[in-house]
């Protein structure tokens, strides 16, 4: 094994010298193998080319997998050489790349039949309010608009999402702009208890301040909304410096349900949303400004319970 292939799968490559792949691999991934000796052993000269999905340390990994046979000099016997080629974010990309077109043809084909819509219902209130005496024709036109108007929000948070500006990252301090947001919703959501925590001090990070302010407030948000019948809300906000790889990292943890395994795998997916009546853009596009940056988000278990997101943001 290369250092590549030992990196992948977060191993040390000499503990797995001499050992069979039937002895390290179990279920469907044994049976792969089994598929591509039983290939090469037919056509000892071909290729041999797989998809394979692997949960690794609370990570969903795509790996492309390509094996070609190598057959020794006057013998029958061969060697097989394995390729894995990592295609996790590409794979995202790729999927991130098709929403954002759903996105663009969804706020396009809906957004021009709602203004007549609301407009209509608003004309029919004010002609006929007075003269009709049934409540249910207020009811029913106020209905009308109200779920109009949450259409054309939606639309909004489509159109922004096909639409996102180009970050244009330049140094700035990081510091000020989490104690803004922290801040923000210690007024707005005081029944929660808010803690802000510097480890280390903050060096100056390229970044684009409105596209961050914009992913903070995304992730805050989301923690304060899942402690909304918790009996103790509390959320802690963590930054430090990482000098050995060169990042900075803010940690956001709340102390609510926490997520699923699915939801972990699938919680920066576009149109994915645990709230009712959500969109299920808003960490989508967390990750794109992150990405933009070129930096990392995840969600774990936090330590004592309820959810970690983390962001990583290199300093150069």
């Amino acid at each position: 094994m290369n250092k590549a292939a030992a990196a992948i799968f977060h191993v040390e490559a000499r503990s797995l010298i001499g050992l069979n792949a039937r002895e390290l691999l179990r279920g469907e991934y044994a049976e792969l193998v089994d598929e591509m000796y039983l290939h090469f052993s037919t056509m000892p000269e071909s290729h041999w080319q797989r998809q394979v999905d692997l949960y690794m340390g609370g990570r969903e990994l795509k790996l492309l997998v390509n094996a070609v046979g190598l057959p020794a000099r006057d013998t029958e016997e061969y060697g097989i050489v394995l390729v894995f080629e990592d295609i996790t974010e590409l794979e995202k990309m790729q999927r991130m790349a098709a929403w954002r077109e759903v996105a663009k043809r969804i706020a396009h084909e809906i957004k021009n039949p709602l203004t007549p819509i609301k407009l209509s219902a608003q004309r029919l209130q004010r002609k006929y309010g007075g003269e009709i005496g049934d409540p249910i024709f207020e009811q029913c036109t106020d209905l009308i608009v109200r779920q109009v108007e949450h259409l054309q929000q939606m639309v909004q948070e489509f159109s922004a999402f096909a639409k996102l500006p180009e970050v244009k990252p330049k140094p700035d301090q990081i510091e000020p702009l989490v104690e803004e947001i922290v801040s923000l919703f210690q007024h707005s959501h005081s029944h929660i208890k808010w803690e802000l925590v510097f480890l280390t001090p903050i060096p100056t990070i390229p970044m684009d301040r409105e596209a961050l302010h914009r992913a903070f407030l995304n992730i805050i948000s989301n923690a304060a909304e899942v402690l909304h019948n918790h009996p103790a809300p509390k959320v802690t906000v963590t930054l430090r410096h990482d000098r050995q790889l060169g990042l900075v990292r803010v940690d956001v943890a709340d102390n609510g349900p926490g997520l699923t395994k699915e939801e972990r795998s699938r919680l920066f997916e576009p149109y994915f949303s645990r709230k009712k009546g959500g969109t299920g853009l808003g960490l989508t596009i967390v990750k794109s400004i992150v990405s933009d940056h070129r930096g990392y988000v995840r969600a774990n278990h936090a330590e004592h319970g309820g959810t970690i997101v983390t962001i990583e943001l290199p300093v150069a």
